[in-house]
């Protein structure tokens, strides 16, 4: 049970085991603070003082650096203290948590020359801030550890220090059981920590076995996921393979019945041939019956009788061969015959046709229009007149067909013979091809750097070259995707065998030591050579052109110097045009409102123009102003040393017209050029913009 504390000092104000000097606070006898009140003492005064140093003499001795207070009697004080201010009873609430108090108190404490450390002062006011039942298990253990009745450390001692580590992160539960088991001797404070250390080590497994069932209950879900997603990925399929089997079956029905169908019409299409043949047959011999005389008939008759014989055999010769040959001789027949109707029918109707089956003599054959089917019975006689027209058509299909064989042999012959020779030549390499020189740098007119390649062939037309992408100086890589070009031998600046590996990398090259300068020099040789060629091709098409020598005819001679005078001082193509269009005589151009792109190229023009003449001038576009003022970073893009001035036009915060900015980069100047000639100026944002 805790020990009862007085509420306010005694007396004679003795406090054993504190020394301090007065320490005052503006707080009433109320305990509220009020300015101008009475003092109420918080520590007691320095006379009660138990520790004094030792004396030598009359000369006081050396004060001890650490020579604390007594912890017990210190904390009691502060404690009581404590419950003063916070006027109340111990009986009925906890002491007071005023933060002031503990730098009051640890100031005080440092205007004593005894007592210097004053940093452990802390755990002082944590003890005395402690709940009723913690603080009365504190002095518990202090009447039995001086009492020797239990041992919580070496030193069997209780100081500011040995309650330190249960005063920080750990909550009032916790507090009191600690210092419970150590009152009644269950444990030390060395066993205590390692407890503290292994339940601290317990509660980080625990958090991480925690989150491992968290990922593990994560990867469950995506494997049952997955699992939904797999299932109905089968079903899908499942309901695709019915409707895929279905289909098929359908279509199989369909070409089954079409089938069937052309081979009855085929069927039908012969039997009515060799019914129309013998129809026309018997008509003709009618009619030739009837006119014929009497006399006629009976010479016919005694003609008949003499050659009758011959006709016999014949006609059992005849027979002969036919029974020899059976059924399959009237199928090829059938057959034949049907298919050269179904040409016939193919090249006029563009319908397919197919082969009709065998047919006995007295085999019951259907004949079947769109309103009823027919049936009639084969006779003898219809089958030796299907058997005699049968014979043509077989001859003339037989024709038909070697001719057709024959021209698609032919035409495979030579579409094999196409095809062998171009791969043929696809493998052989060109013959023209330099083994010695493998690397060529190629120059354009219109650029201002050359470009590498590996030359893949050599033909009358030109060189194919393989071009490479340059990723720095001097470093070259095969591009991902081929790229190829025909060049003209006169754009190639010089050839070299191999290039060097960068570092030991084959997808790196590199050229040869030293011969990049050299190649430079023969690059812009090789660049004149070309515009000089270039011009000289454009004066040859004017001269080319018929009014220009009629006008040349009837004006003058012109000298080679005045050929060479026109050629160098010929403007570019994209310029006669715009000249020509502002100049003609139908053209909308008028003093007025001007686009970006009009003076984005005209000021292109006098730009190229002036560098030409040597003023080295720098002319930006209409979006140059704007990109200034968002503070857009331009000059690290050119070098304005190689400069004179800089020009750029813009509205400048005027919107009636355009304006041109000067910068004179070698004097340091700003100016405005304005074409309307108002005299105005732009505003201050302006110059600040360009500055």
């Amino acid at each position: 049970m805790a020990e009862k504390i007085p509420v306010t000092p005694t007396s004679s104000e003795t406090f054993v085991g504190l020394s301090s000097r007065r320490l005052y606070t503006s707080s009433g006898s109320s305990g509220v603070n009020t300015a101008g009140s009475e003092f109420v003492r918080l520590l007691p005064r320095p006379a009660t003082i138990t520790s004094t140093p030792p004396t030598t003499g009359n000369v006081p001795a050396k004060p001890s650096k650490y020579n604390p207070p007594d912890f017990i009697t210190t904390v009691k004080f502060m404690r009581a203290k404590l419950y003063e201010v916070a006027r109340s009873s111990e009986d009925n609430h906890e002491p007071s948590e005023l933060k002031p108090f503990h730098q009051l108190w640890k100031n005080e404490l440092q205007k004593e020359d005894w007592y210097t450390d004053v940093n452990q002062f802390k755990f002082y006011v944590k003890v005395a801030q402690l709940t009723r039942r913690c603080f009365g298990k504190v002095l518990e253990i202090d009447r039995k550890v001086k009492r020797r009745m239990i041992r919580i450390n070496n030193a069997q001692n209780v100081t500011q220090g040995t309650f330190k580590e249960i005063l920080y992160g750990v909550d009032e539960q916790d507090q009191y059981s600690v210092l419970s088991d150590l009152a009644e001797g269950k444990m030390t404070l060395a066993e205590w920590r390692k407890t503290k250390t292994l339940r601290n080590e317990c509660q980080d497994l625990e958090l991480q076995l925690n989150d491992v069932q968290y990922r593990l209950e994560e990867k469950l879900a995506d494997c049952e996921d997955l699992r939904n997603r797999n299932e109905k990925l089968r079903e899908k399929m499942s309901r695709l393979e019915k409707k895929h089997q279905e289909a098929t079956e359908k279509l199989e029905n369909q070409v089954a019945s079409l089938k069937e169908k052309s081979r009855k019409w085929k069927q039908l299409y012969v039997e009515a041939a060799v019914l129309t043949q013998a129809s026309c047959i018997q008509v003709m011999a009618s009619s030739d019956d009837s006119v014929k005389t009497a006399e006629e008939t009976t010479q016919e008759e005694q003609e008949n009788e003499t050659d009758g014989t011959d006709n016999d055999v014949e006609q059992m010769e005849f027979e002969q061969s036919s029974s020899d040959e059976g059924p399959a001789h009237r199928k090829m027949t059938l057959e034949e015959s049907s298919s050269s109707s179904s040409e016939e029918e193919g090249s006029s109707d563009g319908k397919i046709g197919v082969t009709v089956d065998d047919v006995d003599d007295n085999e019951q054959i259907e004949f079947r229009d769109e309103n009823s089917m027919v049936e009639e019975s084969d006779n003898e006689d219809e089958t030796a007149m299907g058997d005699e027209l049968a014979g043509p058509l077989r001859f003339d299909l037989f024709r038909k067909r070697e001719a057709w064989e024959t021209k698609t042999a032919t035409l495979k012959a030579e579409k094999m013979n196409k095809s062998e020779s171009e791969a043929a030549c696809e493998k052989l390499p060109s013959p023209t091809t330099s083994q010695e020189h493998q690397y060529v740098a190629v120059a354009y007119t219109n650029l201002q750097d050359y470009y590498l390649g590996k030359v893949e062939s050599e033909s009358g037309d030109g060189v194919v070259i393989s071009f490479l992408d340059k990723r720095a100086r001097n470093k070259y890589q095969w591009p991902k995707a081929a790229v190829t070009e025909l060049v003209e031998p006169e754009q190639i600046v010089c050839y070299f065998k191999q290039l060097e590996c960068v570092d030991g990398r084959s997808a790196c090259l590199a050229l040869p030591a030293g011969s990049a300068e050299e190649i430079d020099g023969k690059f812009e040789r090789c660049r004149q050579k070309l515009v000089a060629a270039q011009r000289q091709q454009l004066v040859d098409q004017v001269w080319d052109n018929a009014d220009v020598k009629t006008i040349h005819g009837k004006v003058g001679l012109v000298t080679w110097k005045d050929v060479k005078t026109i050629q160098k001082e010929m403007p570019n193509w994209h310029e006669l045009l715009m000249v020509e269009a502002m100049r003609s005589k139908g053209s909308t151009w008028k003093p007025g409102w001007l686009n970006d792109e009009v003076i984005n190229a005209y000021l292109e023009i006098v730009e190229k123009k002036a560098n030409k003449k040597g003023k080295n001038i720098i002319i930006g576009n209409t979006f140059f102003y704007d990109g200034l003022k968002k503070q857009r970073t331009w000059r690290s893009r050119v070098d304005l040393s190689r400069y004179k001035k800089l020009i750029f036009p813009g509205l400048f915060e005027r919107l009636d017209h355009w304006m041109l900015g000067v910068v004179n980069i070698e004097e340091g100047t700003i100016a405005v050029v304005d074409p309307a000639n108002e005299g105005s100026q732009p505003s201050q944002e302006f110059f600040e913009v360009v500055k």
